[in-house]
């Protein structure tokens, strides 16, 4: 066999014809390969679809531009081997060790590498869309710019990784180990990241919306000028992870640690939910409640301005159907229900005012904990939410007052 495989090399490197070589050497591509020696071997451009290469050895081989498209390599050696810009979609490489191979702009699309090395490989801008990555070991790979989507990732080691940029969104990488990898600028919507570790992980500016970081550690990491809108950080470990200018819309930390350190410097938690049961002290300094105050603010200046004119037309009405003959009495009883309600609009204006007044008063303070939080939270959601009601239906009444009170008679 070692011969066939020999005069075969000779005649790939001689024709660069690969089917008429196989051939011509009497080798079957589904058997014949298997734990084949074609270490250091040039196979640039050559098509290699569907051969059984399980276990062979192709360390240092030259594969630049070729197609294993459905290839088996499972348990296949090829450390330091040239990939860029090669084809290997759907291919197997369950536990394949590729150590410092070289993917640069590959298509990997679908491929099995569950248990696979790849410590130190280049896959920069390769199309990893789809791939099993389970349990694989990628310490130290160059991932920039790989799209990721939809891949699974889930036990895998991606320790001090380069995936600045890179595209995860939809992937599956639960349990998966990140710890000081850098995710600057990626794309997590939608991922499901449940308890991986990010610990001392940058992730500066990245895009995670949607994402589930439920259970995750995240000690030390770095999400500053992140945008993590109605990301799941339940059970998060939170110390030291700077939130710095983030933006963490509608985000979810139910039972987080380390939130007195994380939360402070955030640009907008505009409705977060946070854990009352924590027992960090949490500082919102430039958090949530600050939009949700500047909301009820404007809401309640509107609604004024519009209660008033209710409650100045509703009297221009009541003159005149008091002028008329004979007394519309059910009008005019109507009428004294529109007045109370302008009235009770008024009064609700007053008490969201003194709420307003009651928060920029007792924010003097540093710090809140989360139940203190929490607390004066619902209170402004609460007036605002009333608040909100009360425009939609003076705006309903204001087109029409004189109608509205002879439907209601």
């Amino acid at each position: 066999m070692c011969e066939k495989i020999q005069r075969f090399v000779q005649l790939v490197s001689e024709a660069n014809n690969l089917h008429e070589s196989v051939i011509a050497a009497g080798l079957d591509p589904s058997e014949d390969f298997v734990n084949a020696d074609f270490r250091g071997r040039n196979f640039m451009g050559v098509d290699l679809s569907g051969y059984n290469l399980s276990g062979a050895d192709l360390s240092e081989a030259d594969l630049r531009g070729a197609s294993l498209n459905r290839a088996n390599l499972s348990h296949a050696n090829l450390t330091d081997a040239r990939l860029d810009r090669a084809s290997l979609r759907g291919t197997l490489l369950i536990g394949a060790k590729l150590n410092r191979a070289k993917l640069t702009n590959a298509s990997v699309r679908i491929a099995k590498l569950n248990d696979a090395e790849l410590e130190f490989a280049y896959l920069e801008g390769a199309d990893l869309r789809g791939v099993n990555l389970t349990g694989a070991t990628l310490h130290h790979a160059h991932l920039g710019r790989v799209d990721f989507r939809g891949a699974q990732l889930s036990g895998a080691n991606l320790t001090d990784t380069n995936l600045r940029c890179a595209d995860m969104r939809g992937a599956y990488a639960r349990g998966a180990n990140f710890t000081q990898a850098k995710l600057d600028g990626a794309d997590l919507g939608n991922a499901n990241l449940t308890e991986v570790n990010l610990s001392h992980a940058s992730l500066q500016r990245v895009h995670g919306d949607g994402c589930d970081l439920n259970g995750a550690q995240m000690q030390g990491a770095d999400l500053r000028n992140a945008n993590l809108s109605t990301a799941d950080f339940s059970r998060a470990q939170l110390e030291r992870t700077q939130f710095e200018n983030a933006l963490i819309v509608g985000a979810v930390f139910m039972e987080c640690e380390g939130l007195s350190e994380s939360l402070s410097a955030a640009l907008e938690l505009r409705g977060a939910i946070v854990s009352e049961n924590s027992s960090s002290e949490v500082s919102f300094t430039q958090s949530d409640i600050e939009n949700r105050i500047a909301d009820l603010e404007h809401s309640v200046n509107r609604l004024g301005e519009w209660a008033e004119n209710l409650r100045r037309k509703v009297s221009e009405e009541r003159v005149s159907l008091f002028r008329g003959y004979p007394l519309n009495r059910s009008a005019i009883a109507q009428s004294e229900v529109l007045r109370d309600f302008a009235n009770e609009v008024q009064t609700s204006c007053i008490e969201a005012r003194q709420a307003i007044f009651a928060y920029r008063v007792s924010s003097l303070s540093e710090t809140w904990t989360a139940k203190e939080f929490i607390a004066e939270y619902n209170d402004i959601n609460e007036q605002l939410g009333k608040i909100g009601i009360f425009n939609q239906i003076v705006q309903i009444i204001l087109v029409d007052i004189p109608g509205f009170i002879a439907r209601s008679v």
